[in-house]
């Protein structure tokens, strides 16, 4: 799993930052400079990160990523939307799926279709390099036993709980599938993305239906704690 990890770490660094050595475009580096990846990989991974980071520059020298870690999950989430209001974000982020509402609300998050066209990349490629990062030379896909930890809110609870994505989650391995519904944190949060009675209702059969007819186990976070 260590191998795994810091092949994803290794992709989504370089996805994130290799376009800055593409030639002809407004975003192009053309002298050296020093950015910040901020994070939240405790102690455990430092020597991976580190080595990470020596091997991205090898390949690309104008660039030197300097590895910071903020704290946990929630504590990184907030600094960066912090960061964010005092125009002072890091060049890179790991993020918290877990805001991505409260990313949103902040604008954190922009369009990335300017920097996609910029450098020519094709964003059907993501999924398979991902793969590829999972994959051993043997041509094997390796894991340990995981599940999925699902959000669902009025507005994605529909494509989360549709037969594509439950096959799609078996196609990865996925042995269950934890949902939650959003539920609203705060006096500022998105109370928008709350769902509805009927929604919930909705996906209370939906999981119970997939428990008999797909090859994987969802459970529901607030009607099912007898599997807990």
């Amino acid at each position: 799993m260590k191998k795994i990890t810091a092949l994803l770490l290794a992709l989504l660094m370089t996805l994130s930052l290799s376009a800055a050595l593409a030639e002809n475009n407004p975003y192009a580096v053309t002298e050296p400079i020093t950015i910040e990846w901020w994070h939240s990989n405790e102690d455990q991974y430092t020597e991976d990160i580190n080595v990470l980071c020596e091997k991205f520059h090898e390949q690309y020298p104008l660039i030197t990523v300097i590895p910071r870690y903020i704290g946990s999950g929630t504590v990184l989430a907030e600094n960066l939307i912090a960061a964010h209001a005092a125009d002072s974000v890091p060049a890179v982020s790991q993020v918290n799926v877990g805001y991505l509402a409260e990313y949103f609300d902040s604008g954190v998050c922009t369009d990335l279709e300017p920097y996609l066209e910029a450098y020519g990349l094709d964003r059907s490629e993501y999924y398979e390099g991902m793969m590829d990062a999972m994959t051993y030379s043997d041509g094997q896909l390796y894991g340990l036993p995981f599940g999925i930890s699902c959000c669902y809110t009025s507005e994605n609870y529909e494509a989360v709980s549709s037969p594509e994505y439950i096959d799609q989650l078996i196609d990865w391995g996925a042995l269950f599938v934890w949902y939650f519904h959003y539920m609203p944190v705060g006096s500022d949060a998105n109370i928008e993305l709350m769902v509805t009675p009927e929604q919930r209702e909705e996906m209370y059969h939906k999981v119970r239906e997939y428990r008999v007819t797909k090859a994987i186990f969802p459970m529901d976070f607030q009607n099912d704690g007898q599997y807990v």
